[in-house]
């Protein structure tokens, strides 16, 4: 059996005056190579395009697993 990388997804909860619980902004096709220092990086972009702050970061992959 393979197990075969399909594509990652990262999701970042943001807090702000207008969102106190947070709102999620996910962004697919995510590189297979992203290390987690690069994950948090685009995340400091995402805090200073919005002007939120990262709460949280979810990190998805699918993967196809099959017999060959």
């Amino acid at each position: 059996m393979n197990r075969d990388w399909m594509k990652s997804n990262i999701a970042f909860t943001l807090v702000d005056a207008d969102h106190e619980k947070g709102v999620k902004h996910s962004f697919a096709h995510v590189s297979k190579e992203a290390t987690p220092e690069t994950i948090v990086a685009f995340g400091k972009i995402v805090e200073a395009l919005t002007g939120a702050t990262v709460k949280d970061v979810y990190i998805s992959e699918t993967d196809l697993i099959a017999s060959k």
